[in-house]
């Protein structure tokens, strides 16, 4: 699974936090 396939899947589920605020926090964890 891509970084991008999981910022996706988790912005479907979240729907209440924004795209990027979702991006933000994948890209934090995996770093």
């Amino acid at each position: 699974m891509t970084k991008s396939e999981r910022i996706e899947a988790l912005a479907r589920k979240q729907s209440h936090l924004k795209y990027r605020d979702v991006e933000l926090a994948v890209k934090s964890l995996l770093e």
